[in-house]
């Protein structure tokens, strides 16, 4: 961005005393000062964490859970012999239980929507931002170009009041125009009154803005004149703003967002079907009966799982309800 500074300073046709501050400096100020470039910042980052929320839906879920309980089995059934070694009247032990488990979940992509979404709205802020500091910097410089002029003005004004009343101490003039002589005077140094006032709240939005002080602008040559747009044809840049716009590409982010949401809540409604992988390890210490816990038992087990919603207290009908409201609110 530095070595830009010359060119962009060229282009602007500011001109450039090495111990003032130019619009591509204030710009870079602005940009570690203002609160809300920093926030958008902030904000992008966690959107950033959408995309990668939605890949890690694509990917496969393993989940790994144990467990460890003491038994103490009493029964009191009257058995045959043959059956007495099997079921034990009394036995305590401890029984432990290792699972893994893998899943393959259902991909959602209004995740990825709501990445694009970030991106396009931290580019937004940043050209937003870039307007900010441009009204900012150059509302400085109009204010003090008013306030020169005003002082100026009153200046001028002041001479004609002191010959007015030279004139009328001579005999040449009437009290009427010394009274009209003063009254523009006095218009005069309420217009640099408020062109002062103008200027103090322009230098604190540039300070609120950048952190600092606007005491020392860079000015516009006097030879500046702005340049016509390349290309000078008005429907060449309708078309580019309908492309690169960075509000209308958010507004349509946001549609999209909520269409996926539609589909998301349709979808959360009706059965799903998954494909699950297991594998679990049971045994116990102790002298447990093997009808109560195996001393060993491993089961390995591959299927799909079907689940079918059935009710769930109305929520789902209530928010694709709100996911199609919030649909018709981001057409609009």
């Amino acid at each position: 961005m530095k070595r830009w500074v010359p060119l962009l300073t060229t282009f602007l046709g500011l001109a450039a005393p090495a111990h003032a501050m130019d619009l591509i400096e204030s710009y870079e100020r602005a940009l570690s000062a203002d609160p809300s470039i920093m926030a958008a910042e902030h904000a992008f980052a966690a959107g950033r964490e959408k995309a990668v929320q939605g890949s890690a839906l694509l990917k496969p879920q393993l989940t790994v859970s144990a467990s460890y309980t003491n038994v103490h089995d009493e029964t009191d059934a009257n058995l045959p012999p043959a059956f007495s070694s099997l079921i034990k009247s009394e036995s305590t032990g401890n029984l432990h239980t290792y699972a893994m488990q893998l899943a393959q979940p259902i991909y959602r992509e209004q995740l990825q929507q709501e990445t694009a979404l970030a991106e396009i709205s931290f580019h937004d802020a940043h050209q937003d931002l870039i307007q900010r500091v441009a009204r900012t910097y150059f509302g400085v410089l109009a204010a003090q170009d008013v306030l020169r002029v005003t002082e100026a003005q009153k200046v001028a004004v002041k001479e004609q009041l002191d010959r007015a009343e030279a004139r009328y101490e001579a005999g040449r003039d009437r009290i009427t125009d010394v009274q009209e002589a003063r009254a523009r005077y006095d218009a005069a140094l309420a217009e640099e009154i408020s062109a002062q006032s103008s200027l103090v709240i322009r230098r604190s939005q540039y300070q609120e803005l950048t952190g600092d002080g606007a005491e020392n602008l860079l000015p516009l040559r006097t030879d500046f004149a702005p340049a016509q747009p390349e290309p000078d044809d008005l429907r060449r840049w309708e078309v580019e703003g309908l492309q690169a716009n960075a509000q209308l590409l958010a507004r349509r982010r946001r549609v999209d967002i909520a269409k996926a949401e539609i589909d998301k809540y349709r979808l959360t409604g009706r059965p799903t079907l998954e494909l699950v992988g297991s594998y679990t390890v049971k045994g116990q210490s102790g002298d447990l009966s093997p009808v109560v816990a195996p001393e060993s038992d491993r089961v390995r087990a591959v299927g799909v799982q079907l689940s079918v919603p059935l009710y769930r207290g109305g929520g789902l009908d209530s928010k694709l309800r709100e996911s199609v409201a919030r649909h018709d609110q981001a057409e609009q």
